[in-house]
């Protein structure tokens, strides 16, 4: 077993199944702490992967993304560009760009809000 899998799931899907979750509002207060107490687990484990592990997770991620249907009828994908230990996109954008597909980034203004 390698430090990307806490067992046989490797983390890019885990960081999936911790996204694809439906808003927090509509979660209880227990599914709520679960889901908080989830992700400061998965970025503790996202800031010890050395160099080698986080560029293969993010070519892992970049081939499961490239591989969806969804993905390969799109003119546009929406992005992000990371921060504190979140998977590089890098091979994501070069891939998207080298398809002819726009890039969609958020904007944080003051006060760090999204727009």
């Amino acid at each position: 077993m390698n430090r990307l899998t806490s067992s046989t799931t490797p983390l890019a899907t885990e960081v999936a199944i911790i996204m694809s979750s439906q808003p927090s509002a509509s979660l209880n207060p227990q599914q709520q702490r679960f889901r908080q107490a989830e992700r400061l687990r998965l970025r503790h484990r996202r800031n010890h992967l050395l160099p080698n592990e986080q560029l293969a997770a993010s070519i892992q991620l970049a081939n499961q993304l490239s591989g969806l249907i969804v993905y390969k009828q799109a003119k546009t994908i929406a992005s992000y560009l990371p921060d504190d230990g979140e998977i590089f996109t890098d091979e994501i954008h070069q891939r998207a760009w080298a398809n002819n597909k726009s890039i969609a980034l958020p904007v944080i203004q003051d006060q760090q809000q999204l727009t």
